[in-house]
């Protein structure tokens, strides 16, 4: 799988659960979470549960607050 694949399946698991403000296959490695997408600092709480739900990685608060694109996102889902 591509990183931009990765990117992707983020991106539409997300659509589903959050009211993200773009369409999924318009978000890149460079989307930001918070300005590009919409989700604020609750959804990213958010965010960390469903990434260990339905990938089975934990990210800590620490790396959430850290993480501000998709891609960043992604590596921290798919390298772990």
């Amino acid at each position: 799988m591509t990183h931009q694949n990765k990117i992707k399946e983020l991106a539409e698991n997300f659509k589903s659960k959050f009211m993200i403000v773009v369409e999924p296959d318009t978000i890149t490695e460079s989307s930001r979470l918070n300005e590009d997408c919409g989700l604020d600092s609750l959804d990213l709480v958010e965010v960390g549960m469903v990434i260990e739900d339905d990938y089975g990685v934990t990210l800590l608060d620490e790396d959430l607050k850290n993480i501000k694109t998709f891609g960043q996102l992604a590596e921290a889902v798919f390298n772990r």
